[in-house]
């Protein structure tokens, strides 16, 4: 899932939240079972630089850890991108017929 959102008083960012299996113990060879780990990605540019800010946790732990990515989250000034209206020509809905084929 990904949302459109603004960091730092206005630049653009984009917040990807996200999940997927892990085996932290394969590499030790160590028999164990993977875990579901879940993630969020705040990208966005700052000057000439590409900045992804990366939170992930166990999925067991994602909500115990909210306080601490607040923080995080908090510091970068989060917040929710304003509404814009569609672009012109954009119909959007399944009924739309589509062509070039």
């Amino acid at each position: 899932e990904a949302a459109e959102m603004q960091v730092l008083n206005g630049v653009p960012a984009l917040v990807a939240t996200y999940a997927y299996v892990a085996d932290p113990t394969h590499a030790s060879g160590a028999p164990d079972l993977p875990v579901v780990v879940e993630g969020q990605d705040v990208m966005f540019v700052l000057g000439d630089r590409f900045y992804v800010v990366a939170l992930t946790a166990d999925a067991t732990e994602w909500e115990a850890g909210a306080r601490d990515f607040a923080i995080v989250t908090d510091s970068l000034r989060l917040i929710d991108a304003p509404a814009r209206a569609p672009a012109p020509g954009f119909q959007g809905g399944s009924n739309t017929a589509e062509g070039g084929n």
